[in-house]
């Protein structure tokens, strides 16, 4: 459960790894503590009665078992999670392509050599994306009714 901290921490404060990987750890270390109860269940079938007499190789055995599922393999996932996962990809405006290509203007509304500021492109929706763009109300005094530039 440590390492699924961890590895949920380091995408979080570091913003890197996918989704994708992010959940293959996190799979990765539930399934190693659901092994884990298999030694839980060894544990108290064999120690459910008075004195039992358990050989040393069992005893090994059950160690390397614990530490193999309990300690090397969430450990080594959240060590190759960390190393190996790259930055994560934003989805921010940084990606997103301009809708039009920004020209000199003379004043407000006057395009400069008589060329719009966006492309060409018939149809209602460009004609209303114009007015939200030019008339976005509350913006340095602009009026909230639409003008169309066409």
């Amino acid at each position: 459960m440590l390492a699924i901290a961890v590895n949920m921490l380091y995408t979080v404060l570091r913003k890197r790894g996918t989704t994708r990987q992010l959940a293959g750890s996190i799979m990765t270390c539930v399934i190693s503590a659901l092994l884990l109860l298999l030694a839980i269940f060894w544990y108290n079938v064999r120690f459910s009665s008075g004195q039992a007499a358990i050989s040393v190789v069992e005893v090994t055995l059950a160690l390397v078992y614990v530490a193999l599922w309990g300690w090397v393999l969430p450990m080594s996932v959240t060590l190759s999670y960390c190393l190996f996962t790259k930055l994560r990809d934003s989805n921010t405006s940084v990606r997103i392509p301009l809708p039009y290509k920004h020209t000199k203007r003379a004043a407000r509304g006057d395009v400069v050599a008589g060329k719009t500021s966006l492309p060409r492109r018939s149809g209602w929706m460009m004609r209303h994306l114009r007015v939200t763009m030019l008339n976005w109300p509350g913006k340095e005094g602009r009026p909230i009714y639409p003008t169309v530039i066409v």
